[in-house]
């Protein structure tokens, strides 16, 4: 996630803003994957209350996580350079994310190439949606299905302009 305009020092407002453009980034993507009938709001955000209610910053140095920090970070400045100004607000900021997130990529952990916004979602889902293994198999298969229902639309759109 890219915080134009942070405040340094200010760990309140970072860890809120943070919070809040990642629950409605993961909700956003639920829907439009078509995964809501997975998410029980209340539970969900009770549970994801209950378990981020300390937090604590590490200063460390991770080379593949620095790699991509650095990527990202020129990828953001060639978009604010051609938007000729920063995200106007939280919800472009979070578009922006989504957008790499939509992104894919390869790391040691992972055998092959990965989607951030998949792994990020069956994480939530596991972890505050209470999913077990089954139901997030299914929620993960009916993403799959939308994707690829989107990117057909996507491609019939593009061949009835051509």
């Amino acid at each position: 996630m890219i915080f134009a305009g942070a405040k340094k020092a200010d760990i309140e407002g970072f860890v809120q803003r943070f919070s809040e453009r990642w629950i409605n980034g993961l909700m956003r993507h639920a829907g439009q994957h078509d995964l809501l009938r997975w998410v029980d709001d209340e539970s969900m955000m009770e549970r994801f209350q209950k378990s981020c209610r300390e937090y604590v910053f590490y200063k460390r140095g991770h080379r593949g996580a620095q790699k991509h920090i650095n990527e990202i970070s020129w990828i953001f400045e060639d978009c604010a350079a051609e938007w000729g100004t920063l995200p106007a607000d939280e919800y472009a900021a979070g578009r922006f994310d989504g957008d790499m997130n939509d992104t894919p990529r390869g790391s040691k952990g992972h055998k092959h190439y990965y989607f951030p916004d998949e792994e990020m979602i069956m994480h939530w889902l596991r972890r505050y949606g209470g999913l077990d293994e089954p139901a997030a198999q299914a929620a993960r298969e009916r993403r799959m299905e939308v994707r690829r229902e989107i990117k057909a639309f996507e491609w019939q759109l593009a061949q009835e302009g051509l």
